[in-house]
């Protein structure tokens, strides 16, 4: 993943394999694993989560959100540095590996 550039080191240049990932850290993941999300202009995906502007992920985080991979707190936060849960995490992959699928009708029924 270091590789592709999903996964890079900290500003100290180190990799941290057993911290907690944060939110913002899985969503950025994510976000550069599938760059579709990420390559329109930023005025089409601003979000008013009151707590991810001045991150240095914010437009991933507002990408992400736009396109209801995660959602945030109903206090309008994201808490972006919280540790990221197992189960939030296996859902932002899944939503987001399938994201572009169609979600018609015909399109599940052709699978059987």
């Amino acid at each position: 993943m270091a590789s592709l550039g999903v996964i890079k080191s900290y500003e100290d240049g180190t990799f941290r394999p057993d911290g907690a990932v944060s939110r913002e850290e899985a969503v950025t993941m994510v976000a550069r694993l599938f760059p579709d999300f990420v390559d329109k202009p930023k005025e089409q995906y601003l979000t008013s989560y009151v707590d991810i502007d001045d991150r240095w992920s914010s437009d991933h985080l507002h990408a992400v959100i736009k396109a209801g991979l995660m959602r945030g707190f109903p206090d309008f936060t994201f808490r972006p540095e919280d540790p990221m849960l197992r189960r939030d995490a296996a859902m932002l992959v899944c939503k987001a590996r399938f994201y572009t699928l169609p979600l018609s009708d015909a399109y599940y029924l052709s699978q059987y």
